[in-house]
């Protein structure tokens, strides 16, 4: 199957959210969403590959910029945890009225999080993926103070996520502290599939088996078994998630061809 992409500016609190579709060609079997982790982008190559594989199998999905990164409008050091939650409600308003309602979520790692903590609100979500996920923010928060404690000392530092160097403010970290994303586990009744990797050297699996036991719906655990954090050591591990997730998506939130009974 064929896909196509089209490019979007969707109308943030902080500006303008830029966006891709990734789709296939024919009518899409269902709409989803994919949230970056922190201090990425949505043109992360893992989460490019894993959105245009799903195209190919059917599925639409929307990759978007969190405020201040990519394309995005905004500065990233003056937002929050809590502007990537209402970066997340603005996209699916926006699909909502200009494109079809989400059917499911995917996030990676921070953006996993923010899709748990946000699920619950959007009546045409059923299903939610995340990919190396934290269980709680405060992990970020801890990882932030060690690279640079000024952040919190001193109310502002530099921080070298990897990639990039960007200005942390103290706000931010005093956000990822307080956020109580369990509370949010405890109540999420959607449908949930957790991708997590005993290799992962930046979130332990006992982020991911927390996750799964604490959801209140129904829950499943894949091991990534040797993939990284940012799923980049290895092209198959994509196109692994792409197809258990897409088999995943083809159960549940397509009609049943056959008749009960029916062989």
């Amino acid at each position: 199957m064929d896909r196509i992409s089209n490019r979007y500016q969707i109308s943030g609190r902080h500006g303008k959210i830029a966006a891709i579709l990734d789709s296939p060609v024919s009518t899409p079997l269902g709409f989803g969403i994919f949230a970056h982790c922190f201090s990425c982008t949505k043109d992360l190559k893992s989460i490019v590959k894993i959105s245009r594989e799903l195209a190919v199998r059917g599925y639409a999905v929307l990759r978007f910029d969190f405020a201040g990164l990519g394309n995005s409008e905004g500065v990233f050091s003056d937002t929050s945890f809590l502007d990537n939650l209402n970066d997340i409600r603005d996209v699916v308003t926006f699909m909502n009225s200009e494109l079809e309602a989400p059917r499911f979520l995917v996030g990676h790692s921070l953006g996993g999080s923010a899709m748990l903590a946000t699920a619950m609100e959007f009546q045409s979500v059923e299903s939610v993926a995340v990919i190396a996920a934290p269980c709680n923010t405060g992990h970020l928060a801890d990882t932030i103070y060690r690279l640079n404690p000024n952040v919190e000392e001193i109310g502002h530092g530099m921080v070298n996520t990897g990639t990039y160097q960007y200005l942390l403010k103290k706000e931010m970290v005093s956000v990822l502290r307080k956020f109580d994303l369990k509370k949010h586990l405890v109540e999420n009744r959607k449908r949930l599939m957790v991708f997590h990797s005993p290799a992962d050297l930046t979130l332990g699996m006992d982020h991911a088996n927390f996750i799964v036991e604490n959801s209140a719906g129904p829950a499943c655990l894949i091991d990534l078994e040797s993939a990284n954090h940012l799923l980049t050591d290895d092209a198959h591990d994509c196109g692994y998630v792409a197809s258990v997730l897409s088999a995943w998506l083809d159960r549940y939130l397509l009609p049943v061809s056959n008749p009960e009974g029916e062989i």
